[in-house]
């Protein structure tokens, strides 16, 4: 252990067991070799980086910037990560268990994960800034989402999150979620409970199979694409938006998109704290009669009780059994005919009539 300056401890090949390291700056890495340590306290970095192995450590806390790294291939199990400005948690191949990551802004990044990755609570400031260091090992988020509006970055093929809760700010808690690299779907995105007073927002949800809950504060997600079923939830309501055949499995409202346009923008679903929601460019199936919703609000239900309501007076009643070709379409033109070009002449001044 080390009480001041920097403590740098490392191997090329070889495990590393250590107790408690508290020093201004913390650095623990191995190149080949499993890592576990006690607790980790640094006033200012902290750090633990493998390239093969396992990570085990009980409590990694920074006055600045705490890093945990699984570079190639071994999984991550810690108890609490937490830092002053930004605490990053990445794994290349293996998976996460972490009990609670806290920072002014939080990166967990899982890549290429299993559905056994689990992360109980995350807390973060809703200050609608990143942190350019979340950054410099996800190539490509900061250029597609922008690194200074991002409070929470979430990668993997499965995110697997209990709590995700504000520690404050006055903006919306900002989340970015991507798959196990940037651009890549989402296979399972589960958060059972989402709390922050300001609100929450995600620029993008692209994900076969998904179920969010919100407990506090609205929660906004732009740009949403469901290659099976995401499920929002609140308080108040309940949204199923489906990729597949859609089904009744007890949301309120019921949304489909088309799986064949996975690129399509501007796709927005809100759930407001006052039990509102708005929708753009959403396919919506079923309301299920509940009001409380505005942008797309004609389902395809509601259509289809128009249709049956107004069956004796239909349009479609109209359409003729045999083909368009043979049918005379007269009774829907009011007898008007066809002008061909050049078969006219100007009305004479004796033909003109003016009634006052």
């Amino acid at each position: 252990s080390a009480t001041s300056g920097t403590a740098d401890i490392s191997t090329i090949t070889g495990n590393i067991n250590i107790e408690n390291v508290s020093a201004n700056d913390a650095n623990v890495s191995a190149d080949e070799g499993n890592i576990s340590t006690g607790n980790i306290a640094a006033s200012n970095d902290a750090e633990i980086r493998t390239r093969y192995g396992q990570i085990v450590s009980k409590k990694v806390k920074s006055g600045h910037n705490s890093t945990v790294i699984n570079q190639s291939r071994g999984n991550i199990t810690a108890d609490e990560i937490t830092a002053g400005t930004t605490t990053h948690v990445e794994l290349i191949n293996g998976d996460l268990f972490l009990n609670f990551a806290e920072g002014t802004g939080v990166a967990i990044l899982m890549g290429d994960n299993t559905k056994n990755s689990f992360v109980n609570t995350i807390r973060a400031k809703a200050s609608g800034r990143g942190n350019s260091v979340l950054w410099k090992t996800a190539p490509g988020w900061a250029d597609s989402l922008g690194e200074s509006d991002i409070d929470i970055a979430l990668g993997g093929n499965f995110i697997n999150v209990g709590n995700i809760e504000s520690s404050g700010g006055s903006e919306k808690l900002t989340i970015a979620f991507n798959g196990a690299i940037s651009g890549d779907m989402i296979e399972d995105v589960n958060i059972s409970s989402i709390r922050s007073e300001s609100g929450t927002i995600t620029s993008e949800l692209r994900a076969n199979n998904g179920d969010i809950h919100t407990d506090i504060g609205s929660f906004e997600a732009e740009n949403v694409f469901a290659g099976q079923k995401i499920r929002l939830t609140d308080n108040h309501v309940s949204m199923g938006i489906f990729g597949r055949v859609p089904t009744r499995d007890g949301e309120t409202l019921v949304y489909w998109n088309n799986p064949a346009k996975t690129n399509l923008t501007g796709r927005y679903f809100g759930l407001y704290s006052d039990g509102g929601t708005r929708t753009q460019f959403a396919n919506l199936i079923d309301s299920n009669d509940y009001r409380f919703i505005s942008g797309d609000t004609f389902s395809v239900v509601d259509m289809m009780r128009m249709r049956i309501a107004r069956d004796s007076f239909s349009f479609f009643n109209l359409m003729p059994e045999t083909s368009a070709k043979d049918f005379d379409f007269s009774f829907a033109t009011f007898d008007l005919q066809d002008v061909v070009a050049g078969d006219f002449t100007n009305a004479g001044e004796e033909q003109i009539e003016i009634e006052k």
